[in-house]
């Protein structure tokens, strides 16, 4: 799995990624499947800059609930879910620019 920093990068709007995101005074890491979503279709992903206070034109929606809003501060890591080993029954596939992951076999 390849881990990419918010500060060299962000993954597309919307597009569902690993987060990996220091929380308890930067104790520990959460890690939780979210998306970057943006406040209106006008705003521009930027890339964080050290001391400069975060945007709240676009965040992280995700953590434990899927309900939690993480501001793209530079601290944080993402990985595309495409490097994740599935389990049997699940593939990776590409629908409408999206990276997904779909069940193969029906229950």
């Amino acid at each position: 799995m390849n881990w990419t920093s918010e500060r060299e990068a962000l993954p597309p709007i919307a597009q569902d990624v690993l987060l990996a995101y220091p929380r308890q005074f930067n104790e520990f890491w959460d890690f939780s499947v979210s998306r970057i979503l943006v406040r209106h279709e006008d705003v521009m992903l930027e890339l964080p800059v050290e001391g400069e206070r975060a945007s709240t034109g676009f965040w992280w929606e995700g953590g434990g609930k899927g309900r939690d809003m993480i501001l793209v501060t530079g601290r944080a890591w993402w990985a595309p879910l495409t490097g994740l080993t599935l389990p049997p029954g699940a593939m990776h596939q590409r629908i409408r620019d999206f990276d997904c992951i779909v069940k193969t076999e029906s229950d």
